[in-house]
């Protein structure tokens, strides 16, 4: 898992973040937040899925932050 791969988790879920705070409580919010961090964290976990390329499958899997 490079520097790049973690900023690009790390964008993907400030956006979401960003998007849901004009429709979820504070607390939603960071369930949700919390939820798609687990899941990315468990696809990465898989064989050469801590890579670049392989977070942004993982991420277009997920769909854009504002699908979340």
């Amino acid at each position: 898992m490079g520097i790049e791969s973690d900023q690009l988790v790390y964008d993907y879920l400030s956006r979401v973040g960003d998007l849901a705070q004009r429709q979820l409580t504070s607390a939603d919010r960071m369930r949700l937040v919390a939820s798609l961090r687990g899941e990315i964290d468990r696809q990465r976990a898989g064989a050469d899925a801590g890579g670049e390329a392989a977070v942004r499958r993982i991420l277009g899997r997920l769909g854009t932050p504002a699908e979340q």
